[in-house]
């Protein structure tokens, strides 16, 4: 017994003689980018009905896979995807052959083109919205990040549009969403 006590009063001489400091990382200014898995961990979707596939992270869910029909000719077909992960809510919204809803402030707003390849392209960047009015987009866009697409008149006879919205912390959702954007495929 006194053999036990003896190594216990010396381990714990040893272990309050060490001086044990939790070293702290500074902070950086720059926001955490979301880096998306490898493409070929990512899910497929496709459609042929209206002519398109694209990949996505599998922390997504498509919740929403409808043809609206509004009765009065308005009809169009809507993709609701949701990061199911996290909980700044990060959804993108992809519609085929809308007929004109809104109007939309976004945060941002990107040109787009199809190449012959029918992949899509970004070709220019526009933030803010020119022509929002200051005081409704500031309320609209508040607390989040809301950025949209021009839209697509593909060779294929469909429109495109493309929306993504996420709480605004300490992440930048921004990439992830130009690289889901960059595995649509038009056909």
């Amino acid at each position: 017994m006194k053999k036990l006590l003896s190594i216990l009063g010396i381990s714990l001489f040893l272990f309050s003689a060490c001086s044990f400091t939790p070293q702290q990382e500074e902070e950086e200014d720059t926001p955490v980018v979301v880096v998306p898995p490898a493409e070929d961990a990512w899910l497929t979707y496709s459609n042929p009905a209206y002519g398109v596939s694209f990949q996505y992270p599998p922390s997504f869910e498509i919740t929403e896979d409808v043809r609206y029909d509004y009765g009065d000719g308005m009809k169009w077909f809507r993709i609701d995807l949701i990061d199911n992960s996290n909980l700044e809510l990060v959804k993108m919204i992809f519609e085929v052959d809308l007929d004109g809803y809104g109007p939309f402030f976004p945060d941002t707003r990107y040109e787009l083109e199809e190449t012959e390849e029918g992949k899509i392209i970004i070709t220019d960047e526009i933030t803010p919205n020119p022509g929002a009015d200051p005081e409704e987009y500031a309320s609209y866009t508040e607390n989040y990040t809301h950025i949209m697409t021009s839209l697509i008149e593909a060779k294929n006879g469909h429109i495109y549009n493309w929306q993504f919205t996420f709480e605004e912390g300490e992440v930048d959702y921004e990439p992830l969403f130009q690289e889901i954007l960059s595995t649509f495929t038009l056909y």
